[in-house]
């Protein structure tokens, strides 16, 4: 979604809003989710359910784009390994 609102959101105020909305409900849904984790002490609770959900979504967001310009999946393995380590209670 990223991709779409940086090439389509500074010329269509119609796209920008669309990607923003997407973007917002992907993140009530997250929060959701990692409020139901953190509920059942599965998901750290250092930090609030909306925090981690906008720091995720960002970060993925981010990891799409490196992982798509390096043609590698090393960003994304990153993601995944400091997220589950740092996260998920074991």
């Amino acid at each position: 979604m990223a991709k779409t609102a940086l090439e389509m959101g500074s010329s269509s105020e119609p796209i920008r809003l669309a990607v923003k909305d997407g973007l917002d409900r992907l993140r009530t849904i997250m929060a959701q989710c990692i409020q139901e984790g953190q509920t059942q002490g599965e998901i750290t609770i250092r930090h609030e359910a909306e925090l981690l959900a906008d720091l995720l979504l960002n970060a993925w967001e981010g990891v799409l784009m490196r992982a798509q310009l390096n043609r590698d999946a090393r960003p994304i393995l990153a993601f995944l390994t400091v997220t589950i380590d740092e996260l998920l209670i074991p």
